[in-house]
C-alpha cells in the first residue's frame, strides 16, 4: 500500500480534519485542541488523543514535548506526501513527460538536419532526392531510393504512389509489390 493512502485514510474522520484546520494555524498545545473541539460538539479528552495519534502515524502531525505539556503542528512531510499523490493522479503522464520532451528533441533535431541538407543541396544545385520539390515528390524519391539502395526493383507503381504499397526488395520476386492487406513473402 503506498503511503498516499494511508494520509487519506487518516483525514476521513471530520474530527481529523477539524484538528488539521486548527493547527493550520500554528502549534497548538493539545489542550487547547481539545478545547476547540469541544467548543464545536462534545468530545473527551481521550478521544481527541486517539484522533492525533491516528494523524501523528500518518504523518501529517508531529509532536513536540516540552516539561509535561505536548505541542501539536502540522508535519509538512506529510502534506507533501499526499500532495505529491495526488499531482500524480492530476498528471497520470508526469513521468513520461521527460522521456517524451527527449524524444520532441530528437524528432526536431532530425528536422533541422534533413532542412539543412536540403538547403545546401538545392544551393550545390544537386539532383539529390528530397532536395527540392513537395513533400510528396520528396516522398515518392525516398521509397524509391530505400528500396533501390536495397538492391531491389522499384516498379514504377510503388513510386507513383508514395511508397504506400509494400516493396519486396529481392530482384528474384517478380515485380516486387503486393497489393495492400496482402501477406507479404520474401
Amino acid at each position: 500500500m503506498e503511503r498516499g493512502t494511508g494520509i487519506f485514510e487518516a483525514l476521513g474522520d471530520a474530527t481529523r480534519r477539524q484538528i488539521l484546520e486548527l493547527l493550520a494555524a500554528g502549534e497548538q498545545p493539545a489542550g487547547a485542541v481539545v478545547a476547540a473541539l469541544r467548543a464545536r460538539a462534545p468530545i473527551s479528552q481521550p478521544a481527541v488523543s486517539q484522533h492525533l495519534k491516528v494523524l501523528r502515524e500518518a504523518r501529517l502531525v508531529r509532536v513536540r514535548a516540552e516539561g509535561n505539556r505536548r505541542y501539536y503542528a502540522i508535519d509538512s512531510a506529510g502534506v507533501d506526501a499526499a500532495l505529491a499523490w495526488l499531482a500524480r493522479l492530476a498528471e497520470p503522464l508526469g513521468p513520461f513527460a521527460q522521456p517524451l520532451d527527449a524524444l520532441a528533441t530528437e524528432v526536431a533535431r532530425g528536422q533541422r538536419a534533413r532542412r539543412a541538407a536540403e538547403v545546401s543541396a538545392a544551393a550545390a544545385g544537386s539532383d539529390v532526392p528530397g532536395a527540392g520539390g513537395s513533400a510528396r515528390s520528396r516522398r515518392r524519391a525516398s521509397a524509391g531510393g530505400a528500396a533501390a539502395a536495397a538492391g531491389g526493383v522499384v516498379p514504377a507503381d510503388v513510386a507513383a504512389t508514395g511508397g504506400c504499397l509494400a516493396v519486396r526488395t529481392d530482384p528474384d520476386a517478380g515485380t516486387g509489390m503486393t497489393e495492400p492487406g496482402a501477406s507479404r513473402t520474401a
